[in-house]
């Protein structure tokens, strides 16, 4: 991802101020945002069914890491150059971390972007 449309997604996605009829919840505001801002052919959830290829916008709770990174395991042949990978919860506890951190350091990811309580991941 060039810096400009890096610079360009924080600026007009992630902080900009809530909009009228935007939801109240930070998490659910900036994942309509995301999916606005990148109009992939689908959000496609970890275990709601059969993954399509290629994968343009996985949405990935890190609620239980064990059970994410498995999920993620299989999806990762899918994923493209383009895709976008939004995790939660990565901060959670220590199973967690270790995934975020494994996610990070893999040679396929071009920029991560973390938010703390979302994490954004970009493939080259």
């Amino acid at each position: 991802m060039k810096s400009a449309r890096l610079y360009r997604l924080v600026d007009e996605g992630i902080y900009a101020r809530r909009q009228p009829g935007e939801s109240r919840d930070r998490v659910v505001r900036l994942v309509a945002r995301l999916v606005d801002h990148f109009r992939p052919r689908e959000v496609y959830e970890p275990g709601s069914g059969p993954a399509p290829e290629p994968l343009d916008f996985v949405l990935a709770t890190g609620r239980d890491a064990g059970e994410t990174a498995d999920g993620l395991r299989a999806l990762w042949p899918k994923l493209h150059p383009g895709s976008v990978l939004l995790l939660t919860d990565s901060y959670r506890n220590a199973k967690a971390k270790l995934l975020w951190q494994s996610i990070k350091a893999r040679p396929e990811v071009t920029v991560t972007v973390d938010l703390f309580r979302v994490q954004l991941v970009f493939f080259r």
